[in-house]
């Protein structure tokens, strides 16, 4: 319980900023300033960056919806309609998103369907 004790006081006195936030090496794909940075911070500090240089997720969309998360955002009935809100856009996008896939589909069929005749013919 001290090093848990200790551990939360260590991450309550780090100053995160913007400007941390922004030369996060985690935030990037270079392996050999995270590496750096592993060798020289403390496991804590290491550990809150890795943890900040994460995106936010709030799965209430698709195929990560999460009814758990869900229903505890929609506890406040203003959160629980922008929720429905969102999930009314989701699903019109991606239905969106599906049928200018099909018609681009439909036209690189033809368009190969017609490569196929000027090749044969």
């Amino acid at each position: 319980m001290q090093d848990a004790e200790a551990n939360r006081r260590a991450i309550e006195e780090i100053h995160y900023s913007e400007i941390e936030h922004s030369a996060n090496p985690f935030r990037s794909d270079d392996q050999t300033a995270k590496a750096i940075y592993i060798k020289n911070a403390s496991p804590a500090l290491v550990e809150f960056c890795k943890t900040e240089a994460k995106d936010v997720e709030i799965p209430i969309f698709g195929r990560t919806r999460n009814l758990t998360v869900e229903g505890a955002l929609s506890k406040d009935p203003a959160t629980a309609a922008l929720i429905k809100v969102a999930q009314h856009i989701h699903e019109s996008w991606n239905a969106d998103d599906k049928q200018t896939y099909l018609q681009q589909k439909a036209a690189a069929e033809e368009a190969l369907r017609k490569l196929a005749e000027t090749a044969a013919g």
